[in-house]
């Protein structure tokens, strides 16, 4: 068998995180005298640098992005930048490296199996093309109306409000409004017109205002894939990394001002002081705070089991939190596990919710399961529009769950089911790709 350019990248990124894994492991076995954080520290570069070279600008695909993007989270999360609590270990790190290798393995078996076709869908949309975008537009419509009726549940706009005010939140109001926003992506695919692009430009100003970041960033990751697949992307590469880069920066503040607002600069100060993170770096500290909050959880996650895992059970609570009752989100489950001192949600990043069932085996089998999902996607997303648009919300979630670490929650199921019962209403518009 010949191999291609593209799947010879992949098992050589593949091979060197295997070797990399069996080299610390052998080193570990025989004793040899080393320190073991720096040793792990100096791979995750040298794995980082490999991607660089290797997929070059074939890097900003999704489905090669979110192991390149695991990979550097895991490293920088590493370093300890803030001094207070337990600092994070080596071992966070390998498994951020096991999770990785286990998604490129994922993607190298799959390349070497699958057999590209493009396949006719062979039948109809159930209604009209006309009634089809009725149906579109109408969806998308009462997400805006889901964020007006959020804010009245609220009390006001979240964004003047600090970061007590989203707890009046409805999950439902939040849900629809999601849905509205990949849908409202979808309008924009099917026809780039002046009016659907002001209308997803619309759901950038109703996230500012509602002071999520997560809402922003979902409309973000989209819109950089879609640049990075153009020739414009290719020629100003640098400028527009960095442009994207300051847009990320710039809705990190989004947090600041809640924080700042709820509870004042002056206490926010004390809290930098408390943490030794010098005040000169108050702009960057929403950043630093993500990249050390979800490595420190998982590491104080780690400690506090001492191999006790729940064999499903923190999971099927967690995805039970759409039912009656008081079922427990994976934020609460981190509070538990780690005795903490306060009501608010902690993040574990995406490894910590397989790994408090499963262990390390939950690691790998969750880097298998999105290596499935990316790899399927990325080669249905290639024939279909509306398969794009179900890649790219399935992508935005899972870089969102890199810090975020809540796998496979109840809006992510929902929505999904939902886009995939809608695929015979909205999905077969047609359109020559």
């Amino acid at each position: 068998m010949i191999l291609d350019k593209a799947q010879t990248n992949l098992i050589t990124v593949t091979a060197l995180l295997f070797f990399c894994l069996v080299s610390f492991y052998l080193i570990s076995v025989f004793g040899f005298t080393v320190d073991h954080k720096i040793l792990v520290q100096g791979m995750c570069i040298g794995l980082i640098v490999c991607f660089l070279v290797v997929f070059q600008k074939k890097l900003f695909k999704p489905y090669l992005f979110i192991p390149f993007v695991s990979l550097a989270y895991g490293f920088m999360g590493g370093i300890n930048f803030i001094k207070r609590g337990s600092h994070v270990d080596f071992n966070n790190e390998l498994y951020f490296m096991l999770f990785v290798f286990f998604i490129m393995l994922t993607y190298t078996v799959l390349s070497l199996a699958t057999v590209v076709t493009k396949r006719k869908l062979n039948f109809k949309s159930v209604f009209t093309e006309k009634a089809s975008y009725f149906m579109l537009g109408t969806i998308v419509l009462l997400g805006l109306l889901s964020v007006l009726i959020d804010w009245m549940q609220i009390g006001g706009v979240p964004l003047f409000s600090g970061s007590g005010a989203r707890k009046g939140s409805k999950p439902l109001f939040r849900l629809i409004y999601i849905i509205a926003i990949f849908l409202a992506y979808y309008k924009v695919v099917l026809k780039p017109t002046r009016s659907n692009k002001m209308l997803l430009g619309l759901f950038v100003v109703c996230a500012i205002l509602s002071a999520y970041r997560t809402s922003i960033v979902f409309i973000l990751i989209i819109l950089f894939f879609n640049v990075a697949k153009t020739d414009f992307f290719r020629r100003n590469l640098k400028k527009i990394l960095i442009l994207f880069a300051l847009l990320f920066f710039c809705i990190n503040l989004l947090k600041l001002h809640r924080d700042v607002t709820e509870y004042g600069i002056d206490h926010y100060y004390e809290i930098m002081d408390k943490e030794e993170l010098p005040r000169k770096y108050l702009l960057l500290s929403p950043i630093i705070h993500t990249i050390r909050e979800g490595p420190q959880i998982f590491q104080q996650i780690r400690e506090n089991l001492n191999g006790d895992y729940g064999k499903g059970k923190y999971f099927l609570e967690h995805i039970s939190t759409f039912l009656p009752g008081k079922q427990r989100n994976y934020g609460y489950i981190y509070n538990n596990i780690v005795k903490a001192p306060t009501d608010n949600t902690k993040t574990g990043t995406i490894i910590a919710p397989f790994y408090i069932d499963f262990g390390i085996i939950g690691i790998c089998f969750l880097g298998v399961i999105l290596g499935y999902l990316n790899y399927t996607f990325d080669l249905k997303a290639r024939y279909s529009i509306y398969a794009h648009m179900l890649y790219m919300y399935i992508v935005s979630f899972e870089i969102t769950w890199i810090h975020g670490g809540a796998p496979f929650s109840p809006t992510f199921l929902l929505a999904l089911v939902f886009f995939m019962f809608s695929w015979p209403f909205v999905g077969l518009i047609k359109r020559e790709l």
